[in-house]
């Protein structure tokens, strides 16, 4: 009888092998069980969810950019206003150190207004030497055109009008 107690509890036991196997078949994962077009359509909405994601971040990091250059350029203005109220400060200062000093007040205000304009020369005609610069003089060379050369000028020009002048 032991055995038949024995071979009862195995059968018993049975129905609930083939639902356990039958559970972790439905628990596989999904790539096991699919075929090759599921796999290519899970493929295609991985990869574009992941690009989704990046244009998403890359959205927000360009607001972020333009938020934060917009902050830099009031930091900006507000230096430069600073700058100037100071500068403005500073010539009062002279002006008023030139009067205490027994100018009289025009020709103090004369002597600032000559060197602020000396400077201001000066500094125009800095900036006028670095135009040049702004034209990528050596990039142009690189490429075969003289930086200084105008457009319709130039070897190539000279050329141009000497066939132009055989042709006629």
């Amino acid at each position: 009888m032991n055995g038949d107690a024995t071979a009862a509890a195995a059968a018993a036991q049975a129905p609930d092998v083939s639902a356990a196997a039958a559970d972790s078949a439905a628990a596989a994962p999904p790539e096991a069980s699919m075929g090759l077009g599921d796999a290519f359509r899970a493929l295609w909405d991985d990869a574009r969810g992941a690009v989704a994601d990046r244009v998403r971040l890359l959205l927000l990091e360009l607001r972020f950019a333009g938020l934060t250059l917009v902050q830099l350029l009031i930091y900006a203005v507000i230096v430069a206003v600073l700058v100037v109220t100071a500068w403005l400060a500073l010539v009062g200062g002279v002006v008023a150190g030139f009067v205490s000093a027994g100018l009289h007040w025009a020709v103090a205000v004369g002597i600032v207004v000559v060197v602020n304009l000396a400077v201001a020369g000066w500094l125009v005609h800095s900036m006028l030497r670095m135009v040049d610069r702004i034209g990528l003089p050596a990039s142009l060379r690189r490429f075969g055109k003289p930086a200084h050369e105008a457009p319709g000028t130039g070897a190539g020009a000279a050329a141009a009008a000497a066939a132009a002048a055989k042709g006629h």
